[in-house]
């Protein structure tokens, strides 16, 4: 069970790192960033500041790039303890 954990964790952290590490490099926002303008804007005049594929990005593109992070670990899990 831990060695799933590990497994799926490790896979998440790497999509997370690529996907934010392909945000900047295409100037999206963020979730980091999105943080930091609600800390310093507020949420209204945050959401506000968005575009529509920064919001896209935040909310469907990302997760959806997390998941797939996730079905990966799983199946990396899945080969080597078959």
């Amino acid at each position: 069970m831990i060695l799933k954990l590990l497994i799926t964790g490790n896979c998440i952290l790497i999509s997370a790192i690529i996907a934010n590490m392909i945000a900047k490099l295409i100037k999206i926002t963020t979730w980091y960033d999105f943080y930091n303008q609600l800390i310093n804007l507020g949420f209204k005049n945050t959401i506000n500041t968005l575009q529509i594929l920064d919001t896209l990005w935040l909310f469907l593109i990302y997760p959806i790039i997390l998941s797939v992070g996730f079905l990966i670990g799983e199946k990396i899990y899945i080969f080597m303890t078959s």
